[in-house]
């Protein structure tokens, strides 16, 4: 009779199996999943799992994460997967992490990669990686995720070569009016109801639009800076007041 025995090996298959080891620090147990051709978190890892090394495998989906992972875990490496989305409700039940390492993955930084509310409970995260994921020289970032973060010391990211080329839906307005204080009836009574009332044009108009009492020159910017367009009522007026 021949008797095996594995000593400090979990997982689904002896293929796929993951060593352990006592985690001094945390007083729980440090796993070791790197490289073992994962496409998914084992299912049957310690209770006490403190330390999770997930790192140079297959996998491509986070979702329902922390059902398979313990409550104590407070590092936890998903960095080199194919990763490409997170689930609201990811780290959920997973609130004591204090390092994620999620980079070198295929997550675009935009909002729905990030949902707004899939950091909410780790408000214990200090290391938070998700670099060499989104190679576009464009893109947004996901600030709203981020900034529920409240004790992140540590932010790895990437950045954007270039900035995204902007259409009508990133502003408020469709159009600024530059005219003259002279052209004011004609602009603000019959232009802005032909191009307001009857096309449906939301223009900014510093007469109208702007804070009583506030500073003009700042107003008129803020006007601008919020408009798709510019347009300028090149009347006598307004050439004389240049």
């Amino acid at each position: 009779m021949i008797l095996f025995i594995i000593l400090g090996s979990i997982g689904s298959g002896s293929a796929h199996s993951c060593s352990s080891l006592p985690d001094s620090i945390h007083q729980g147990t440090y796993v070791n999943c790197s490289n073992r051709n994962l496409t998914s978190i084992p299912i049957d890892l310690p209770r006490n799992t403190t330390i999770l090394d997930l790192s140079f495998n297959i996998i491509s989906s986070l979702s329902n994460i922390s059902l398979n992972l313990s409550s104590l875990i407070r590092y936890l490496q998903i960095a080199f997967n194919s990763v490409s989305g997170l689930d609201a409700g990811a780290f959920w039940l997973i609130p004591n992490i204090e390092e994620l390492y999620l980079n070198d993955n295929n997550l675009s930084l935009d909002s729905s990669t990030y949902p707004e509310n899939v950091f909410l409970s780790l408000q214990k995260l200090q290391k938070l990686h998700i670099h060499n994921n989104d190679i576009r020289p464009w893109g947004s970032y996901p600030d709203n995720a981020i900034g529920k973060l409240r004790n992140l010391k540590e932010l790895k990211i990437d950045t954007f070569t270039m900035r995204k080329s902007l259409t009508r839906n990133d502003f408020p307005n469709d159009a600024y009016i530059g005219y003259s204080d002279n052209d004011y009836q004609y602009i603000c009574h019959t232009v802005r109801d032909h191009l307001e009332n009857q096309n449906g044009i939301k223009l900014f108009l510093k007469d109208r639009d702007t804070i009583p009492g506030g500073e003009i020159a700042e107003d008129i910017i803020d006007g601008i800076d919020s408009s798709w367009k510019i347009l300028l009522a090149l009347s006598q007026s307004f050439l004389e007041d240049q």
